[in-house]
């Protein structure tokens, strides 16, 4: 809108002269501007989505650590040499940085684990450090799995070949080992393979237990609790055990485990079979035998000597 005002010439006389009316104007937005950051803001709620979607198809076998030992961390190396955090320290302190190399080696290898040593060593410790292990590889962020994934997206934008094909597809990232291992990892006490009322096998809880890509399966021999006292509770719960050891063994399926107990005394609770396997270097077992001084020897000994000096006393 304009309207006329007065204004003076050189010489004094009144001119009507014509101005603009001063309102403020909507200022114009330049969509061009404003594509990228639209755009950024699309792929930023793409890949939260993305990475939600991918935390839940890892949240069961996170879900079956026992929940008592959320502290225990997925150590890392720094220099080649793994970090021992103080709460570790603290808690299990024969757990060096030189012990964590022992056990990282032994996971490295093909080998089924089996961890003997008596009650609060750290065995527990030891097998939940492992699965910790098993899910970092698996993490949306580790640097294999974003680098797999980068790859698939630049396949997608790739051109035609010159015989008008389409470029091979990189392996999609849900189907890397390190992944659908990590997601089918399972971890069970072998009193969980117990029915409620712990008398006899839970068929679904064996079955899990067998089906799962990593079995970590603690307290092995527990389950047979006052089994030396009845026979009816031996013969009722063995299989419990003994099964899922006989089938991951068939199907090649690796398992971790722990237990209180020496293989002399393993001996004497299970079968043939199922001993060889959880034990024997022929069948593709690892014994690590907390009581020798490569592991918690020295530990284990000074614990049993304060507690005897405290009886004493």
């Amino acid at each position: 809108m304009k309207k006329l005002e007065l204004g003076l010439s050189a010489d004094g006389t009144k001119l009507p002269i014509v101005a603009e009316h001063n309102r403020p104007t909507r200022k114009t937005i330049d969509v061009r501007e404003m594509m990228p950051d639209e755009t950024q803001a699309a792929r930023d709620d793409a890949e939260n989505a993305a990475r939600v979607a991918w935390d839940r198809r890892l949240k069961k076998a996170q879900d079956s650590l026992p929940k008592r030992f959320d502290w225990v961390p997925a150590l890392s190396r720094t220099d080649g040499v793994f970090v021992i955090p103080n709460d570790l320290a603290t808690r299990s302190p024969w757990i060096t940085s030189a012990i964590v190399m022992q056990l990282w080696e032994i996971v490295q290898s093909k080998a089924n684990v089996i961890i003997c040593g008596p009650f609060g060593t750290g065995k527990t410790t030891l097998l939940v450090m492992i699965a910790r292990w098993y899910l970092r590889f698996a993490e949306y962020d580790h640097p294999k799995i974003r680098e797999q994934r980068a790859k698939c997206e630049a396949h997608m934008s790739a051109p035609r070949l010159a015989t008008g094909a389409t470029p091979p597809a990189p392996r999609d990232p849900d189907s890397m080992p390190q992944v659908w291992r990590a997601r089918g990892l399972r971890f069970v006490t072998a009193h969980d393979l117990l029915t409620t009322n712990q008398r006899d096998v839970d068929d679904d809880a064996v079955e899990s237990a067998q089906r799962a890509s990593i079995l970590l399966l603690d307290e092995v021999g527990e389950e047979l609790g006052s089994a030396e006292r009845g026979k009816y509770l031996s013969s009722s719960r063995s299989p419990a055990v003994t099964s899922v050891i006989k089938h991951r063994w068939n199907a090649e399926k690796r398992f971790f485990a722990s237990t209180p107990y020496l293989p002399d005394k393993l001996e004497t609770m299970y079968e043939g079979g199922t001993f060889r396997r959880l034990v024997e270097d022929a069948s593709g077992a690892c014994v690590i035998d907390l009581t020798d001084d490569k592991w918690a020897g020295a530990f284990i000994r000074e614990r049993a000597k304060k507690k005897t000096n405290g009886v004493k006393r």
